[in-house]
């Protein structure tokens, strides 16, 4: 079940009902639109909010609480830049790169206004996008995707091909049992021969 804390704007709710999605209000310890079945917790801010909030540390902890509760967080920002009053470029700049350092497992998305954000919420939410599987062969498309002139129709047909798919599958198992470490000192060896 959704449930958005009871101190959001009214014109949230709004749009949420508007586009269908059911939910319930209720004082929330952290964050602005939760759901706890699948541990996602959505922080709203307008920009000027977002700025005051920051400045005032409050942020930092709203996002460490979110980061400790739920196993994927989000920071839904509304609004630009040009309404925050008072705050350079290079303090915005400053601000953005420090909540993505220092928060790593909340994702940040800036919208132009609460309609657009409210749709992606729902999108996200009514979307099972955090259970899709990752499956070897996937895993090799998108790898092999990867490189300049293979796109998606020729990596799926050379994943039909079993040697070609062996071959990748095989790589990929062992390096995801490789620690780095190990990895260069193998190439530092090979270079030195």
């Amino acid at each position: 079940m959704i449930v958005v804390d009871s101190r959001e704007p009214e014109k949230i709710g709004k749009y949420m009902k508007n586009l269908k999605m059911v939910f319930s209000y209720n004082s929330l310890p952290v964050g602005d639109i939760v759901d706890d079945k699948k541990s996602i917790c959505i922080e709203r801010k307008a920009y000027s909010d977002l700025v005051l909030s920051y400045t005032s540390g409050h942020l930092q902890l709203q996002l460490t609480k979110m980061s400790a509760s739920y196993d994927y967080g989000y920071l839904f920002i509304s609004g630009s830049y040009d309404d925050a009053w008072n705050f350079s470029s290079k303090q915005n700049s400053e601000m953005i790169v420090d909540l993505l350092v220092n928060f790593p497992k909340v994702k940040m998305a800036f919208f132009p206004n609460d309609k657009q954000l409210v749709q992606s919420v729902k999108t996200l939410l009514e979307n099972n996008i955090h259970s899709i599987k990752n499956n070897c062969e996937d895993f090799s498309t998108r790898v092999l995707c990867s490189f300049d002139g293979i796109g998606p129709e020729i990596a799926k047909q050379s994943a039909k091909d079993m040697t070609v798919y062996s071959a990748i599958d095989g790589f990929l198992q062992a390096l995801a049992r490789c620690n780095v470490k190990r990895i260069s000192a193998l190439a530092k060896a090979e270079l030195e021969r």
